[in-house]
């Protein structure tokens, strides 16, 4: 599942498959790269974190957690 979100990705679970997490990280710096941004966020349905790829931070969050913080 994508949206249309210039520095954004989503994916439902990660854990149970390392290749989804490379995968979808991969995708997004693809995307970066191209569209020149540099705060990334990768949407999940549970799953937080950071990571740090190729220089660039790549924050993991619940949609639930981001949709809150777009309120304000």
């Amino acid at each position: 599942m994508n949206f249309p979100l210039p520095d954004s990705r989503t994916s439902f679970e990660m854990d149970s498959d390392p290749q989804t997490e490379k995968r979808e990280i991969g995708a997004l710096l693809k995307a970066a790269k191209e569209l020149g941004c540099n705060d990334l966020t990768l949407l999940t349905w549970d799953q937080e974190g950071e990571r740090r790829v190729n220089g660039k931070k790549v924050m993991i969050l619940p949609v639930w957690r981001w949709i809150l913080s777009q309120r304000s």
